[in-house]
């Protein structure tokens, strides 16, 4: 009898913390894409400890296929990790640059703990490892698109949170309620006290502009299609939590959760996800043309 598939956890070091794209780019996606056919679900966030920021990403495995990830980590993963360039790469438009210069040793550790890799333990919420899955897949794609020339971030993650909020929150007052919220969450983890009044004044400046931007997002056929798994996987979760199939809190909870989760993969800090939030509660306020 076959045993059932466990999750394997490692986490990746990097030198600097400006290299954990160069990280889910060198290190992640390509365990992920070789493993096809072993590796049923995968997924990573980006995480800090006492060792410093890296990269932790989970692969559900038989036992064979995670030996067979082990050899690869010991053999390739550590010497890649040694050997990333430290050139800085070219900056996201609206990212802060960073403020951690500081080196740490380049490095993989297995995730010794007990982690339940389909949970929020703080929210109560149950992930489907499906949609875990199809998250990654679409950072995947977002990150290496933009490496490649293609549709900034940024731009990319405005489109996915109002894509998936149009697929769970039935009206436009729902959804300006529920981005108040989310970008308040993000302002209150930034701890800097003048952050609001300076957001403020940035959505005020910016906001012609994001509405071109936001104009040309909503015609990226190309972007669209891309994004249309996850909603579709979103809204399948949606219905199973307000039919109580999966143990979570309402949908709403479970979607600010899961919005953040993925903004995590993307690298987007919580200013930046508090500003984004807000020009799109904005263009909800004054236009029908976006809800």
């Amino acid at each position: 009898m076959q045993r059932e598939k466990e999750w394997h956890i490692y986490r990746f070091y990097p030198k600097y913390e400006y290299q954990l794209d160069e990280v889910v780019r060198q290190v992640v996606m390509p365990l992920a894409s070789d493993l096809t056919g072993e590796v049923h679900y995968y997924y990573y966030l980006r995480r800090q400890d006492h060792y410093g920021h890296h990269i932790m990403a989970g692969f559900q495995l038989c036992d064979e296929g995670a030996e067979r990830l082990r050899f690869r980590i010991r053999h390739d993963c550590n010497l890649l990790l040694h050997a990333m360039e430290e050139e800085k790469p070219r900056r996201r438009r609206r990212q802060k640059p960073s403020e951690n210069k500081v080196e740490q040793q380049p490095a993989v550790r297995p995730y010794k703990r007990e982690p339940v890799f389909g949970e929020n333990p703080s929210a109560g919420i149950v992930w489907p490892d499906l949609l875990l899955k199809r998250s990654t897949d679409l950072a995947f794609f977002i990150i290496e698109n933009e490496f490649l020339g293609g549709t900034d971030r940024s731009a990319a993650v405005t489109l996915l949170m109002h894509q998936a909020i149009r697929s769970g929150l039935c009206s436009t007052d729902a959804a300006i309620r529920f981005l108040e919220k989310y970008s308040m969450h993000c302002i209150q983890n930034c701890a800097d006290p003048d952050l609001m009044e300076s957001l403020n004044r940035a959505v005020a400046m910016n906001e012609q502009e994001f509405r071109s931007q936001w104009t040309r997002s909503l015609n990226n056929v190309h972007l669209l299609r891309t994004i249309r798994p996850f909603i579709e996987e979103l809204t399948s979760v949606r219905h199973q939590v307000e039919e109580q199939l999966i143990p979570s809190p309402p949908f709403e909870e479970f979607l600010f959760h899961y919005l953040h989760d993925t903004n995590n993969r993307l690298g987007i800090c919580h200013e930046e996800e508090a500003y984004i939030s807000k020009l799109l509660h904005k263009s909800l306020e004054k236009s029908s043309k976006y809800a």
